[in-house]
């Protein structure tokens, strides 16, 4: 079996950061061109509902005046008196958003408990409760909870704005809701309330700060792990942003181009990029700055003794899981699925994970994942890595990266 070994710290980095995960390096990915040069196959096409077959319409509530991005195949309708939105798309799920007058005198727990007194428990729309922590959308502080009953699953996210309570619901099918929860997350970044929503013009993200004038050392390799037993975030949270295949970076964000690794991907304008090792490419949030604890990595892996590319993602997926208990602690796997990477003609077939594990004292969430090269014997690793508290706020820049992530020469 392959074994992967992470990569040694790199001199003068802190010794409480932790990039992205074990560097699966039983043999790595010699420096030969082909076509190109050897690539790191990017993840993402999952089908998403947010993409070339769905394109996403801004949507504004008539009355409240909030605004979020849904399918075009959506169907709106507004219920009387408070002006309840319900979505139904053809691709299987149901939104549901309803608003109320904040009240003072009633905090967000409360008002999961009253609605979990109207339809959870034997008898109710409810059986159980999967899964309840914190949230937060468009700045706002929240609470959300999944649940499954007879009919399928709901996952429902409350918000506390300025004027208004907010409270998103989403419905789908159980063998279907990891597949389709991704939407609801797209929904959820696009989400804006009527105080941040300007009049006439959907809502765009302040742009970065400018690049600081030398970027940081190279942090040390995957050290992750950590604190308390952290709840992660869903599976489908960080696989919200649909896949683009930009020439150049967006305004507010920089291209990283290096036709030696075969790839290029957009990343906020104030991120470094480093090299973690050979052909193991680290960026993160500038020094000084909590963004610098949340790590994206992109690496080049050959395994010895496979006979394919299929064989390669596979055993580096199961070698990563195996370095993981070995290495850490408390860990728990939240989700894993397929992944289909599919454009410009290129169709890969992967894996993918997301894991919470403790390192020492801290707690760490890590979005991994794995795709084998067309052809070949090189597997392809992508990971999205921060503290537990941190991984929330930057997995959609995270999400980001990777829907810009563009094979070359393939």
């Amino acid at each position: 079996m392959a074994k992967i070994r992470a990569s040694r710290p790199a001199p003068g980095a802190g010794a409480e950061r932790y990039p992205p995960p074990p560097a699966p390096t039983p043999r790595l990915a010699p420096r030969r061109a082909r076509r190109g040069g050897l690539i790191l196959a990017p993840g993402l096409a999952l089908g998403l509902l947010f993409s070339a077959d769905a394109q996403a319409a801004t949507y504004r509530h008539p009355g409240l005046g909030y605004v979020l991005d849904l399918p075009d195949n959506a169907q709106t309708h507004t219920a009387p008196p408070r002006g309840d939105l319900v979505v139904q798309t053809a691709n299987g799920f149901v939104l549901k958003i309803q608003t109320a007058p904040i009240s003072r005198q009633r905090n967000l727990p409360d008002m999961m408990a009253r609605l979990e007194a109207s339809y959870l428990g034997p008898g109710r729309t409810w059986a159980r409760r999967l899964d309840t922590r914190s949230a937060k959308v468009a700045g706002l502080v929240g609470l959300q909870s999944v649940y499954e009953g007879a009919d399928g699953r709901a996952r429902v996210v409350l918000l506390r704005g300025a004027e208004l309570d907010y409270v998103l619901m989403f419905f789908a099918p159980a063998d279907r809701f990891g597949t389709l929860e991704p939407a609801f997350d797209h929904i959820l970044d696009s989400f804006r309330p009527r105080a941040l929503a300007a009049p006439d013009v959907p809502p765009q993200a302040p742009a970065p700060k400018a690049p600081p004038a030398a970027p940081p050392s190279p942090p040390p390799a995957q050290a992750q792990g950590a604190g308390p037993a952290p709840k992660a975030a869903p599976m489908a949270a960080p696989m919200a942003a649909p896949m683009a295949a930009p020439m150049a970076a967006p305004r507010g964000l920089r291209r990283y181009d290096n036709p030696r690794y075969g790839y290029a991907i957009d990343l906020p304008a104030d991120w470094v990029d480093a090299e973690a090792g050979p052909f193991h490419v680290l960026f993160s949030g500038p020094q000084g700055q909590s963004s610098y604890f949340a790590t994206v990595s992109i690496q080049n892996v050959q395994p010895e003794g496979v006979g394919g590319p299929g064989q390669a993602s596979e055993m580096v997926y199961f070698s990563l899981k195996r370095e993981l208990a070995g290495a850490m602690q408390d860990i728990r796997y939240v989700a894993e699925r397929p992944i289909l990477y599919e454009r410009d003609g290129l169709r890969l077939e992967g894996r993918q994970f997301l894991v919470s594990y403790l390192k020492g004292s801290q707690a760490f969430s890590q979005w991994t994942v794995v795709l084998p090269r067309p052809s070949g014997t090189v597997a392809h690793i992508w990971s999205y890595t921060a503290p537990a508290p941190q991984f929330d706020e930057y997995r959609s820049i995270a999400a980001g990266m990777l829907k810009s992530w563009t094979i070359k020469g393939h």
